[in-house]
């Protein structure tokens, strides 16, 4: 019986779904939620439901309770490979997570977690889900030696590395649902020659589109309380996390928020992420999802969607507490 991989839309998540579609033989189904949104709406429950798949993965996405509950009883067995961090599983679920066992700085990634899982050898999709989630600061971690020779092998640089990313990250800054779907492929398909990555046309054409968009709002102002900086944007595309990501790097001890209320006619984004604060500011997850939001992400970085009506008291609460 056929298999099912619903998996996260960025790098990581696309290179973890390519090692596990390869481990099990490409006898598995892809499926990707809506970009930006972290649940499975009704109607593709239904249509999963329909289709009897006896094992379910979930890769690199962080689904709440509910949804879990929802997918296990449209499968035989429900299988979760992730590193972020996430407790709240619910019973009957197996679970593949090295924060649950604090080990997360052997884990820079899901990619990571599943090569270790099944004793793969070291490869570019390993590699570039691990330097996908932290760019820079994957030499940080304790395996950046091991990423360092097998890159240094293939004659691929770091930044190299890093542009290909933003290049496979591409799809889904620009809502090019099918785009990620099919780069899990390509990514199989580029395994034995990853420099061809970086001369991908589409990706190539969509990374432009997406960089005149991200310089466009890191250059619009911000507002300083303290430590926290404050950023709201508006636009259509999923770069909310590149432009918390660079803002934040650029200014460490300080926490960065930004809000995008382009995201949908409903619904608001807000990505928030600390750099050399010492500060764990998961407990956010917790306070979101108990309101009901859809929310994940780590100790050092969160990523929230919210309702518009709702936005001004969560992101007030959230000031003030970070302060």
């Amino acid at each position: 019986m056929k298999s099912l991989i619903i998996h996260h839309w960025d790098t990581d998540g696309i290179c973890s779904a390519a090692q596990l579609l390869e481990i099990l033989g490409f006898n598995a189904d892809l499926f990707v939620p809506d970009i930006g949104c972290y649940w499975i709406e009704d109607q593709d429950l239904r249509v999963i439901s329909e289709r009897n798949y006896n094992t379910i993965y979930i890769v690199d996405l962080s689904l709440s309770s509910r949804d879990l509950i929802k997918l296990r009883n449209c499968c035989n067995e429900l299988i979760v490979f992730d590193h972020h961090k996430i407790k709240d599983f619910p019973n009957g679920i197996t679970v593949v997570n090295p924060y649950l066992n604090r080990e997360e700085m052997l884990y820079p990634s899901t990619s990571w977690v599943i090569k270790e899982y099944f004793g793969k050898k070291l490869d570019i999709l390993s590699v570039l889900g691990a330097i996908g989630d932290n760019e820079y600061k994957i030499k940080n971690y304790q395996v950046f030696k091991d990423i360092s020779r097998f890159l240094t092998s293939i004659g691929i640089s770091l930044e190299d590395a890093i542009r290909m990313v933003h290049l496979i990250d591409s799809n889904y800054r620009v809502n090019d649902k099918d785009g990620v779907i099919r780069a899990v492929k390509k990514m199989l398909g580029y395994k034995e020659n990853p420099r061809e990555i970086l001369n991908d046309t589409d990706w190539t054409q969509k990374f432009e589109i997406i960089e005149k968009e991200v310089n466009k709002w890191i250059e619009t102002p911000m507002k300083e309380y303290g430590r926290i900086l404050l950023k709201k944007i508006h636009t259509r595309y999923n770069i909310i996390s590149t432009i918390t990501r660079r803002i934040s790097w650029a200014n460490p001890g300080k926490i960065c928020v930004i809000v995008n209320t382009g995201f949908s006619e409903n619904n608001v984004q807000m990505y928030i992420r600390e750099n050399k604060t010492n500060i764990d500011i998961s407990w956010i997850i917790k306070v979101a999802r108990s309101l009901g939001f859809s929310a994940g992400g780590r100790s050092d970085v969160v990523g929230l969607v919210i309702p518009k009506d709702r936005l001004d008291i969560l992101l007030s609460y959230i000031l003030s507490a970070l302060k």
